[in-house]
Order: C-alpha cells, then sequence, then structure tokens
C-alpha cells in the first residue's frame, strides 16, 4: 500500500499480518446512525459514500471514501468508542482492506505513524465539511450545478448521472436541479436524457461559478 511507504518496519508487518482482504457488493448499506464499528476499512478499488438522511428523505453526500484512506467517522467513532453517526452505502461493487476496530485502537496508542494518520485525516475531512457548508451556505445553486457539471473529472461534455444523484452531491432537492437544468436547456446551455446530461455552452456555465450570493 502507497499508504505505508514511509511507515516503519513494524507498522507494515504488522498491517501485513492483521489486514484481511474482503470484497463488497454494490448497494449495500456498510453503516447506519448508532451502530458499533467493528472494523476500519481501507478501499483498494470499488466507490464507497458516507452522507446523511434527513426527515424529509433528502440525502446529502458528506464525502466519498477514496483507495487507501479510511473513513474519517469511523475512526473517530471507535477511538472515541461512540455509535457511528451516519450512513456509509457501496456505490459500486470492489474491495477493501478490513483492520478489526480493536487493533486499529491499539495501533493509534503504541505507533506515532499512525497519530499522524489520523490527525492527518482529521484536518483534511473539516477542511473539506467546511467548504461544504460555506458553498451550501452562501453560494447560489445555480454557480454550484455549473460548477459541479464543469468539474474536469467528469470526464467530458457528457455527464453520466441522475438527477438525484446530483441533487445528493449539492445537498438539495431533485426538484431544484430539474428546475434549474430545465432552464438551462430552453437556453440552450445543456441537454438532458436519461441519466446523462450535455454540456452545449461551457462559457455559458462557467460565467455562473463566480456567483457567491445565497439563495
Amino acid at each position: 500500500m502507497r499508504l505505508l511507504a514511509s511507515a516503519p518496519a513494524e507498522v507494515v508487518d504488522d498491517f501485513s499480518r492483521t489486514a484481511r482482504r474482503v470484497p463488497f457488493a454494490g448497494g449495500r448499506i456498510l453503516m447506519s446512525p448508532g451502530a458499533t464499528c467493528e472494523a476500519i476499512l481501507f478501499p483498494i478499488a470499488g466507490q464507497i459514500r458516507v452522507y446523511q438522511m434527513g426527515e424529509d428523505g433528502r440525502a446529502v453526500t458528506l464525502y466519498r471514501i477514496q483507495p487507501e484512506e479510511a473513513c474519517v467517522l469511523s475512526v473517530a467513532a471507535v477511538l472515541g468508542g461512540q455509535g457511528f453517526p451516519a450512513l456509509v452505502e457501496t456505490e459500486s461493487s470492489g474491495e477493501a482492506w478490513a483492520v478489526p476496530a480493536s487493533v486499529f485502537h491499539r495501533w493509534v496508542e503504541q505507533h506515532a505513524f499512525w497519530r499522524r494518520y489520523v490527525f492527518g485525516l482529521l484536518a483534511q475531512r473539516l477542511g473539506d465539511v467546511l467548504a461544504k457548508f460555506e458553498d451550501m451556505t452562501f453560494r447560489r445553486i445555480d454557480a454550484r450545478l455549473a460548477t459541479w457539471l464543469l468539474e474536469p473529472s467528469r470526464g467530458g461534455p457528457r455527464v453520466r448521472c441522475t438527477q438525484q444523484e446530483i441533487a445528493d452531491a449539492l445537498g438539495t432537492a431533485r426538484e431544484v436541479v430539474s428546475r434549474t437544468l430545465a432552464g438551462w436547456q430552453k437556453a440552450g446551455w445543456v441537454r438532458t436524457g436519461r441519466g446523462w446530461i450535455e454540456v452545449l455552452r461551457p462559457a455559458d456555465l462557467a460565467a455562473l461559478t463566480d456567483k457567491s450570493s445565497a439563495v
């Protein structure tokens, strides 16, 4: 694992002896609010989403766990001896290294390497959450949607996604996304179909991305 590239030999040996390689299927709920975290997962491949569900049924994505990156809420729950505070769902099939929670807790107590890793993970995720909060609070939905569609990682002018997936990513309602896209389609900026959105006039969308007033 690249994560262990700078780790002491003892840490690498402990991980090699303890971690189990486990597969997971897509569309499964791995953790629910209040559940006890039995293991820390380090994904190797596949997509895992961490999110919260509101009383109105609206989901807000907190983050996705990247390859070889532990779930920061799982780490916090294990170290703090508390129940898990969110939902974890596998969005695609994959596999991960699994380390028993009690073992990981001991590693953090014993090794400076794991303490630095945990502090770095917490700092990174706190920054991500604060940025998301600022985005949701102070930027208009049209600017946020335009930014999301123009993200280079989307891989081209035609974005494969559903309007519900976009709403979950942006922390808004599907109806808001649908209404915004309908206006853009009428203006000739985008074209939509079942499970895809094609950006026709990226310059017009880019002009929206510097808007910062809240809706």
